[in-house]
């Protein structure tokens, strides 16, 4: 009894996916636009680290809020904090303003996305 039951639900299984493939095949070349909840960044510029600070040895970090545009590119950056104060500001905003992002896209159109933030580390010797 249990191989007649195999067989017969193979037979249903195989009969399911028959049926879902044939109403399939009338549906043509049909794109799909596939909605992206938010932006994937694309192209990362490296910051550029003052001389001065290298020449000290000076480290830290440098957070930003911004907006992506519809085009990916950051918009509105503003620091929020730095430490030290001010000292990687200008590289950290010009290196971010040159970033690139994915738009976020819903319905098959890419939206600006608010109020995005991130942090850039600058430690000699290594990589943000």
């Amino acid at each position: 009894m249990n191989i007649k039951l195999n067989k017969t639900a193979s037979l249903v299984v195989l009969f399911t996916l028959l049926v879902g493939c044939a109403s399939l095949s009338g549906q043509g070349n049909t794109v799909v636009l596939t909605d992206r909840a938010k932006p994937q960044l694309i192209k990362r510029v490296q910051p550029k680290y003052p001389k001065s600070a290298a020449k000290s040895g000076v480290q830290g970090w440098v957070k930003m809020s911004f907006d992506i545009s519809k085009d990916g590119k950051p918009v509105n950056i503003v620091v929020i904090e730095s430490m030290p104060n001010q000292v990687f500001d200008k590289a950290a905003t010009d290196a971010l303003s040159q970033w690139f992002y994915q738009p976020k896209v819903v319905n098959g159109q890419p939206l600006e996305t608010k109020n995005y933030s991130m942090r850039l580390d600058f430690n000699l010797g290594r990589s943000n």
